[in-house]
Order: C-alpha cells, then sequence, then structure tokens
C-alpha cells in the first residue's frame, strides 16, 4: 500500500479552525476514501500567524519552503499540499520560493484560494504619466504668474518702455517655464522612476518570486464563492480608476493632435498662405456631414437657410482649435484631481481585512497587485457548486473541506495523480479589457467633432436662432 502525506494549511484568521486538524472530518473522510483505493493516507497541519497582509503570507511561505527542504518525502512514497483561502496562496508562495534542485511535492489541491500576483508596471510609462499631468499644470501657473507680472502697476511704473515691459514679461515667462515645466518635473521623473523600479524589484522578489520549476496544481473554486467575488469587485474598482486616468491622459495628447494642426493652419490664414476660398474648400465637406447629422437627429443650431455652408467653414479651424483645447483643460485638470484618488482608493481597499491586507501606497504605483484563479501555467481548474453550504448557515468560500464532491475528487486526484502539462492560454479578459479602453478612447476623442461643429455655427453669422 502506497504511503502518502498531506500537508493542511489554513487561511487568513483561521488559526482556531480545525477542518486541518488529523482528526477533524476532512483528515478522517480523506483518508477513508484513500484507503479504499490502496493508500494510506497520513495529514499534517501548517500552523501560520493566519494574519492578513502580504507579509505575514511571505513569513509563513518561508517557514513551509524551509519545512520542505529539510524534510521532503521522508518516509512517504508522495506528498500534498493542501491549501485553503490564502492558505493556497501561502503554498504557491513556498513553492517559487524554493531552488531548482529543491524536493517538491507531487501536487497541490487548493480550496478557494485568490492567488496574489504582483505583475510590474510600466514604470517609466507611469513616470511619464505623472509628468505630463505635472507639466500641464505648471504650464498654466506660468501663464497666470507671468499674466500678473506683466498687470502689476509698481512693475510697469519701474519699466516705463511697452516693449522693455512685454520684453521683461517674456524673460519671466521663459524662466518659469524652464524651472517649472522643464527642470523640476525631469528631475522628479528620474528620481520616481529609480525609485519605483527599486521598490518594483523588491517586491516581486519578496511576494511574488518566478517558479523555478512548475508544480502542478489543481485549483477547486465554488462558483459564487463570496470572497472571491469580493476581491475581484475591488480589483474591478482599481481597473476602473486607472484605465480612467489613462483614458484622460491619452485622450488629452490626442486632442493636442487636432488642436496643434488647426493652430498652424490659423497661422497660415493670418499671414495670408491660406485663403478663405482654401479654408472652404478644405472644410465644407464636415459642415455639410454635421448638417446631414444635426438634420438626423433633429438638432439645428442656426436657421439653415440662412446661414450656408461656406459661412461655417470659414470658423471651423477656429472651432476646432477651441473646443480640443476646452477638452484637453478639462481632462487635464480632472486628470490632475483624479489621479491621487488612483492610488489612494486602491490602497485603502485592499487593506481592509476582507481583501489582501496591509501593503505601502508606493506599491500601487510600482505594480498591479491582482487575484488570479490559476496558480501556474500547468493548474488543473476544478469549478463546484456548494448550494448545500447556505442550508448550513455557512459561506461556500468556509465549506470546501465539507463537501463530499471536493474531498471525493481529492482523493480520486491523490489515489492516481497525473501531472499537468503547461498550456497556451488566450487571455479574453484582457482582451476585453483593452478593447473597452481603445472605445472610451475614441469616443472621448469623437466627442471634439459635435463641439466643433456647435462652435463653428455660435461663432458665425446669423448668431442663435432657433434650438429644436
Amino acid at each position: 500500500m502506497r504511503r502518502v502525506k498531506a500537508i493542511l494549511v489554513h487561511g487568513t484568521f483561521a488559526t482556531e479552525t480545525d477542518w486541518d486538524d488529523p482528526d477533524a472530518p476532512f483528515s478522517r473522510m480523506l483518508s477513508e476514501k484513500m484507503k479504499a483505493k490502496d493508500a494510506d493516507l497520513v495529514t499534517e497541519e501548517f500552523l501560520w500567524s493566519g494574519e492578513n497582509s502580504h507579509e505575514a503570507r511571505r513569513i509563513a511561505a518561508e517557514a513551509l519552503a524551509e519545512k520542505l527542504r529539510a524534510e521532503g518525502l521522508g518516509e512517504y512514497d508522495e506528498l500534498f499540499l493542501v491549501g485553503h483561502s490564502h492558505g493556497g496562496t501561502v503554498c504557491r508562495l513556498a513553492l517559487n520560493k524554493l531552488g531548482e534542485d529543491d524536493p517538491r511535492p507531487t501536487g497541490v489541491f487548493t480550496l478557494g484560494a485568490p492567488f496574489v500576483r504582483f505583475k510590474r508596471k510600466n514604470v517609466p510609462l507611469t513616470a511619464q504619466i505623472i509628468t505630463f499631468l505635472l507639466r500641464a499644470l505648471a504650464l498654466i501657473g506660468v501663464a497666470m504668474l507671468a499674466r500678473i507680472f506683466y498687470v502689476q502697476d509698481w512693475i510697469a511704473a519701474q519699466i516705463a518702455d511697452p516693449r522693455m515691459h512685454m520684453g521683461a514679461t517674456v524673460l519671466v515667462g521663459l524662466f518659469l517655464a524652464w524651472f517649472l515645466v522643464l527642470f523640476c518635473p525631469s528631475r522628479l521623473r528620474r528620481f520616481a522612476t529609480g525609485r519605483l523600479m527599486r521598490t518594483q524589484n523588491e517586491i516581486v522578489a519578496h511576494y511574488d518570486p518566478p517558479e523555478t520549476k512548475l508544480t502542478s496544481f489543481v485549483c477547486f473554486h465554488a462558483i459564487g464563492d463570496e470572497a472571491g467575488l469580493l476581491l475581484r469587485f475591488w480589483s474591478a474598482i482599481t481597473w476602473v480608476l486607472q484605465t480612467g486616468v489613462f483614458i484622460m491622459v491619452y485622450g488629452a495628447i490626442l486632442l493636442l493632435l487636432i488642436a496643434v494642426p488647426m493652430l498652424a493652419y490659423q497661422a497660415a490664414v493670418n499671414y495670408g498662405y491660406a485663403t478663405p476660398a482654401m479654408t472652404e474648400e478644405a472644410f465644407a465637406w464636415f459642415v455639410e456631414g454635421m448638417r446631414k447629422v444635426g438634420y438626423a437627429v433633429g438638432l439645428q443650431i442656426n436657421d439653415p437657410e440662412k446661414l450656408s455652408a461656406a459661412t461655417v467653414s470659414q470658423q471651423v479651424p477656429s472651432a476646432a482649435l477651441f473646443s480640443s483645447l476646452a477638452i484637453f483643460g478639462t481632462l487635464v485638470v480632472t486628470a490632475l484631481i483624479s489621479t491621487p484618488v488612483t492610488v489612494l482608493a486602491p490602497w485603502v481597499l485592499r487593506r481592509q481585512w476582507f481583501a489582501f491586507g496591509g501593503e505601502k501606497l508606493a506599491w500601487n504605483l510600482a505594480a498591479d497587485i491582482q487575484v488570479d484563479r490559476r496558480a501556474n501555467a500547468i493548474s488543473q481548474m476544478r469549478y463546484v457548486f456548494l448550494p448545500s453550504a447556505w442550508f448550513n448557515g455557512s459561506m461556500q468560500h468556509n465549506f470546501y473541506y465539507y463537501s463530499d464532491t471536493v474531498i471525493d475528487d481529492i482523493a480520486r486526484r491523490m489515489a492516481r495523480f497525473e501531472p499537468a502539462t503547461p498550456k497556451i492560454e488566450f487571455d479574453l479578459e484582457r482582451l476585453f479589457s483593452r478593447i473597452i479602453t481603445v472605445a472610451i478612447l475614441l469616443i472621448v476623442v469623437a466627442a471634439a467633432i459635435p463641439f466643433t461643429w456647435v462652435f463653428a455655427e455660435l461663432m458665425t453669422e446669423p448668431p442663435l436662432e432657433i434650438l429644436n
């Protein structure tokens, strides 16, 4: 008869739980089912603090890894780990901390485990986004300070010559622009990039090192697992917040791509390089198209009988410049206000008792802290439904170790364990999120089109007459 050992690892806040005791129902039922399959099972509980923090799980994982190194298989033919909830996270982290030649378990069974992953962020890109927002804010500040300098009476009194007054204002503006827009953000970007890179390397090395040798996992998840749903809900909120800032920043940049050529065209008109006839020829198609859209949706600002496409087309470059800059400013200001929220909110949410526990604020800038149902590339997924938990006044998340279905499946797989092979998987969830992001980004940019039309009509004669 084969001798098999199973180390049972409890989850968060479960140091007093009894499911992992050798004489508890889970161990007794599993042993009986294994005996029926010609295997003698011995179970052992692995105790750790059960605190809800990445650091507590790291300490537990290192202790479990050291236990595996020291004891190996021992006198047993096979060794398995069984982890419930964050106990599964501890198992995965322990195996990731083992060397390639260290003794490993035959396989791992996890029950409702949320595998915490620290996915490296593109730190230089994050630093560039922050720098862009700071520079946009600094430009607004420079313009305000230069204007204050120009309109001050005591400065005008000291510099009587208007040309010298203007020249002094330009010099002050250039100095402020260099210092506030170029010098300070560049230094901050280099500092932030270096600090975040070090933070990134530290947290990945401590809490999510790459697995040197793949161990086969069997991951059980209850459909509607309460803890899993809650964690994914907070992860979704984090994604929405971070994606919102991403869309605003890149939407603002794309709107600048509209404003800059419009500004150049206006300059060409002012200096006589572009004639009204050229403007009409270039933009009349846009005006006619918007006319048709206006009729289709029942919205028309000026009286189409009194207003020609030729008249409106003269105003389209100015309107496009004005509308894109207006939306650009709105997006930049909104992104500036919401950026701290995108950092603070995930940090606060994940520190709660029902999430991942304590972590440092800078971690949110260095890495995406996510939940994954799959432990590694060769994980076998088992989805179960445990409605009997509700009839017993419990949650599905706490009912895996009382379920006949789960215990029978574990026993069957332990008795004849077959390691899985890596599979190439298509990340549909990531593709879906990318499609949504790009779609919203295009909508943000497309918003400049109707504003351009409205502004173009309002800037022409006759003024506002009808609004249907």
